[in-house]
């Protein structure tokens, strides 16, 4: 027994005694708790430059070839790989339902997504979308596929970005033409002032009123009112006179008397002390002037005119536009127009010849062709145009009443009101 005890611790100094296999341990099943503090170092995943061609679900793998940062895929189904995106820098969102994702340009980060100032935006949280869009209950959409519908109020008006015409406007089209400095609007194929309306501080614009209520004549001819009006009379009993059968409607009315002098009669012209043309320019702009008048009896001889002519005290002005009545001839006011003493063929206005007040309207609106003209009397439910003959000199507004060659009755032409403007150029 001593001798085999002996043996025995030789043979284990020697190595002669087999040794025990070793064990490795089961990370599974044989550990509780794993805490790798204290290792030299962890690599919890597999590593490589290529994904691996299979996987089973849960699997992880660490890649390198890849931007530092979107290293780590993971398995999500048999055999596909899914990279797991900025995994380094975009924070988690867990406990942020319907929150975004945002920058203010130095980190990221989720929030809140607020409604605009008008509080008329909404979002919708979809299982493959995150949508915005405004609220048609507080803000009214228009899309390529909807028509806005209903009334608009805005309080503070509409501004509209000055810019030029454009090149081919469409009907019901709107815009601040910034070379004319006003509103224009395309309407039935042309293009017009989108406000008719004439304010007193509009450069681009020529206004007059007269209500023939005091003021004296430069001319030396009598009382005809405030403006600058030239009278002329010739021949005998030919005269100018303010205040004549006035009533409570017409309180101002200047009267225009033919005499009785063969060729004989007055005239007034709105013009400057030294001078007659108070429209430069005119036959090319947008214009338009009224009269209220009457004929103080019933014409036998003369003619009466009342529009636009070049010619100071004449009682046949060859360059005219206006509309007249010559007695024992017409039963109608009639339009004219002459150039060179060349007249177009006038119009009946449809207004018969009495002694009413009347109202005539001479003008050329926007979008008429230049040396045009236009007329209506009284409530103008429809105008006239003329084309042909129109004037294209400088003219002035003008008003007369005389006795042609043998003529040698009086008559009389009642003036009550004026006005009159012209766009585009001054007034002198």
């Amino acid at each position: 027994m001593k001798q085999l005890t002996i043996l025995l611790g030789v043979a284990v100094i020697l190595g002669n005694v087999p040794a025990w296999p070793q064990t490795k341990v089961d990370l599974k099943n044989q550990t509780k708790t794993v805490d790798f503090t204290n290792s030299i170092f962890t690599r919890p995943v597999k590593t490589g430059t290529t994904l691996p061609a299979t996987c089973t679900s849960g699997d992880m793998f660490f890649r390198l070839a890849v931007t530092p940062g979107t290293n780590l895929y993971a398995c999500t189904s048999t055999n596909t790989w899914t990279q797991l995106a900025n995994s380094g820098t975009v924070p988690l969102p867990g406990g942020l339902t319907g929150q975004v994702l945002g920058t203010d340009g130095a980190a990221v980060g989720w929030r809140n997504l607020a409604a605009g100032v008008s509080g008329s935006l909404k979002t919708t949280l979809g299982t493959t979308d995150y949508t915005i869009d405004a609220d048609t209950t507080v803000l009214t959409r228009k899309a390529s596929s909807e028509q806005v519908t209903g009334l608009w109020n805005f309080d503070l008006g509409v501004a509209l970005t000055p810019r030029t015409t454009p090149a081919s406007p469409a009907d019901g089209q709107i815009w601040y033409d910034s070379g004319m400095q006003r509103f224009q609007c395309q309407q039935n194929g042309g293009t017009v002032d989108c406000v008719s309306g004439i304010t007193a501080n509009d450069p681009t614009v020529a206004q007059w009123n007269e209500e023939f209520c005091g003021g004296v004549d430069p001319g030396g001819n009598g009382t005809i009112g405030s403006l600058g009006w030239r009278g002329s009379t010739t021949g005998t009993g030919a005269a100018l006179n303010a205040s004549v059968d006035s009533d409570a409607n017409h309180p101002c009315v200047f009267q225009l008397s033919s005499g009785t002098s063969s060729g004989g009669g007055s005239a007034i012209f709105l013009g400057q002390p030294s001078g007659y043309q108070s429209m430069q320019g005119w036959s090319s702009q947008e214009f338009e002037l009224q009269f209220i008048f009457r004929l103080g009896s019933a014409l036998t001889n003369q003619v009466f005119r009342a529009g636009l002519a070049d010619v100071a005290a004449s009682a046949n002005p060859a360059n005219r536009i206006d509309v007249r009545v010559t007695g024992g001839v017409d039963a109608q006011y009639m339009f004219e127009a002459c150039s060179a003493g060349t007249c177009a063929t006038p119009a009946a206005s449809g207004v018969a010849v009495d002694v009413n007040w009347h109202r005539i309207r001479v003008f050329r609106k926007a979008g008429d062709n230049v040396n045009t003209v236009r007329y209506c009397m009284d409530g103008c439910s429809s105008t006239q145009q003329i084309l042909s003959n129109v004037p294209v000199t400088a003219m002035s507004v003008f008003s007369s009443i005389y006795n042609p060659a043998g003529g040698s009755t009086s008559s009389t032409l009642k003036l009550d009101w004026f006005s009159g403007y012209l766009k585009g150029i001054s007034r002198w």
